[in-house]
């Protein structure tokens, strides 16, 4: 009797060693697959997407709150659905667990705000508005998430994947916020003034760290669990690569909109002066803006514009020719 109690606490260790490595199996098979994704995730890429510029505190927070939303209501959608009572519930955790990250990062956004000293907001806090979170169109991750329909595809996307960038991204915002405790700026006068503590942001995500750990380990435990043949674990691989793409592919096409929008605004400002240059010219009739004119109109960025925006110069051309008459 003895014995056999040996023999099943035996078997049961064996099972046990066996599910972690199939989960880490399944992990390092992701992280593989995703590897270059995950890298560009992982860098100070996603700091200048995420802030749409230069990343300050109060912008990664917003983006982040943002984040936290849409995370809820993807899984609150797939919640109504879900046959697989088990996962249902695991669902229902991390809806619980999304909302309670978005009021938390809103907290940090408020403390942030106060001690910064902008009296706009003294007495109301940050002002976000969940509804305008509801309305706002799901990003490129979010949008596909919402589309998985079986239970292993959303387990894979939703508690795997998506966990995977998280962890990414959230140890970036923590190393910048790191990195930024020491500093604040007093929106009052621009000033650079020493702060009396650390920046709570950074405390904040290495609580959200952690418990994204803890989603993901479920997610991984879930999937080797319901991942009974190699169609599935393949689907399930594919669909968390995937995911993890599609976030990494977001962080791109946002630094490529802005490398086109600076662009823009370059040539918008080129025009603007070739505008006010033209209108002396013309109205003085002196040879005196005649250099000053060869050289603004010879020059690359003049060039780039003419080529890339002959509509703007249109315009100029009409708006020139009306103030010259």
């Amino acid at each position: 009797m003895h014995h056999q109690s040996l023999l099943d606490s035996n078997y049961q260790v064996t099972l046990c060693a066996c599910f972690n490595m199939n989960a880490q199996t399944f992990k390092r098979k992701i992280e593989t697959e995703a590897e270059r994704a995950l890298e560009q995730l992982d860098s100070d890429e996603f700091l200048r997407a995420a802030a749409g510029g230069e990343p300050t505190t109060q912008t990664l927070l917003e983006t982040a709150a943002a984040s936290e939303h849409a995370a809820a209501i993807t899984f609150e959608t797939w919640i109504s659905d879900e046959s697989d009572t088990d996962v249902k519930i695991a669902f229902e955790s991390v809806v619980e667990q999304e909302r309670t990250h978005y009021d938390r990062v809103t907290a940090a956004m408020d403390a942030i705000i106060k001690s910064d000293g902008d009296s706009s907001n003294s007495s109301g806090g940050y002002d976000i508005d969940q509804k305008v979170h509801t309305q706002e169109p799901p990003g490129p991750m979010h949008a596909y998430l919402r589309e998985r329909e079986t239970t292993i595809q959303r387990i894979a996307s939703g508690m795997v994947g998506r966990p995977l960038a998280s962890l990414r991204t959230h140890a970036q915002l923590i190393s910048f916020f790191e990195s930024h405790s020491g500093t604040s700026v007093d929106n009052s006068g621009g000033d650079i003034v020493p702060e009396a503590q650390e920046n709570p942001a950074a405390a904040l995500f290495t609580d959200l760290f952690e418990e994204t750990e803890k989603v993901l380990d479920d997610g991984l435990e879930l999937l080797t669990t319901r991942c009974t043949t190699e169609v599935d674990r393949n689907a399930a691989i594919a669909v968390a690569t995937y995911t993890i793409r599609l976030a990494a592919d977001d962080t791109r096409d946002m630094l490529a909109s802005m490398s086109w929008l600076t662009w823009i605004i370059a040539i918008l400002s080129v025009l603007s002066i070739e505008t006010a240059v033209k209108r002396l010219y013309f109205e003085n009739h002196t040879r005196h803006f005649t250099p000053l004119y060869t050289m603004l109109t010879s020059s690359p960025a003049w060039r780039a514009g003419r080529g890339f925006y002959p509509f703007f110069h249109k315009i100029v051309l009409l708006v020139t020719q009306s103030n010259v008459r």
